[in-house]
């Protein structure tokens, strides 16, 4: 006779599998006729009629006169001209094109004038040292911003720009943030 805490270990789980399997024209799940009325609408989801308003805002776009850089050699360029400038918020690096005067029209769709583009190209940049993605994508995003207003609707010399984040960009004031972009512009002769 056996002990009662002695198990019988013969597994007798494979008498309850079934050895027929679902045929392929099966659904595995049935849809409710009605919906699904378990879940309430709450905030955030979706309701029935029209479409969903945009819950945030979207990157901040720069103005249309300003490309970027975008080629890893383009960077390179810039930085290799060895001329820049350090402010607490950010680092300006700039390579100028002193014999190009912003000629680039196009004619407006509607419009026989052209319309003058100027030939300032912009590029971002943040390191690992500002810290992890969430940090250096607010950080790229401050600059884009500031770079948007100071540069929007001021006469600038044909140029290639850098801005480099550094530890102080997605801590220092926003204003003081622009203050810093635009005398740096002003002190590498971008601006007047």
């Amino acid at each position: 006779m056996k002990p009662p805490h002695f198990k019988d270990y013969r597994c007798h789980c494979e008498a309850h599998i079934p050895a027929e399997q679902a045929g392929a024209g099966t659904p595995s799940w049935l849809p409710r006729s009605d919906g699904d009325q378990k879940w309430s609408r709450g905030i955030g989801s979706s309701s029935c009629e029209g479409p969903q308003a945009p819950l945030r805002v979207r990157g901040v776009a720069l103005p249309a006169a300003l490309d970027r850089l975008k080629k890893r050699s383009e960077f390179l360029a810039v930085a290799g001209t060895n001329r820049r400038w350090t402010t607490p918020g950010l680092v300006l690096q700039v390579r100028p094109y002193p014999n190009v005067i912003p000629t680039d029209t196009h004619v407006v769709a509607g419009s026989s004038v052209p319309e003058v583009r100027s030939a300032i190209r912009v590029g971002f940049t943040a390191t690992k040292k500002i810290g992890n993605a969430v940090r250096r994508n607010r950080a790229r995003r401050r600059l884009r911003a500031a770079v948007s207003e100071v540069l929007t609707g001021l006469e600038c010399a044909p140029a290639d720009l850098v801005i480099v984040a550094r530890q102080g960009t997605t801590i220092r004031p926003y204003d003081e943030l622009k203050t810093d972009l635009q005398a740096a512009l002003r002190r590498l002769g971008i601006t007047q």
